[in-house]
């Protein structure tokens, strides 16, 4: 049981496994159909932040077979060095803008969990990822290491709860983070005006 829980929720978290909860399928190569503008976004290796969350890739394709959904998670599956972005996600927030290129996994919640509690779960998790990763100079996820992940989960109601408050606070702060970049943008235009 978590040390702190909102009022009304007291059922036991139950273990369950990855695959279980999601539908897994890889992304494809995308190298040859790519322009510097177009259609769809590709969902690459540098499309996803330390801190989980979805980057622009400034790669584009202006064809697809497939594209992303809302809520739809996206997970790199290869990293170089320590492997501090393996098994990184971020939530998919546009629908069908997106496209997955390949070394990315695209994990699909099924009704019995939560999209964003599903996302903040394997981001905390990420001890496990990396300790998934095969490979010398680059480490790589496999698809049986990723749906064998195991975690605990409470109730949907609870889950959603619990999704809906820190959503809440990522908005915060990409709000805080707008502010400070336009104030930034600000400053830099009054040096270049107030001084010679």
């Amino acid at each position: 049981m978590p040390e702190i829980r909102f009022a009304g929720f007291e059922d036991e978290w139950e273990e369950k496994k990855l695959a279980s909860l999601a539908e897994y399928s890889n992304g494809v190569g995308n190298e040859k159909k790519q322009t510097p503008s177009g259609k769809y976004e590709l969902v690459n290796l540098n499309s996803i932040s330390i801190d989980g969350r979805l980057k622009t890739s400034n790669k584009f394709v202006d064809i697809a077979e497939k594209t992303l959904k809302i809520n739809d998670i996206v997970m790199i599956l290869s990293d170089v060095g320590h492997g501090y972005l393996l098994g990184k996600t971020a939530l998919i927030r546009k629908n069908n803008y997106y496209v997955l290129n390949q070394r990315v996994a695209l994990l699909r919640a099924n009704i019995s969990v939560s999209p964003v509690f599903l996302n903040i779960i394997l981001n905390k998790n990420q001890s496990y990822f990396r300790l998934q990763g095969a490979g010398m100079s680059q480490l790589n996820l496999s698809k049986k290491s990723v749906e064998d992940f195991v975690a605990l989960y409470p109730s949907l109601p609870e889950q959603q709860r619990i999704g809906s408050f820190f959503k809440s606070l990522d908005d915060q702060i990409s709000e805080l983070e707008a502010k400070l970049s336009q104030t930034k943008q600000f400053k830099q235009a009054l040096l270049q005006k107030m001084f010679i």
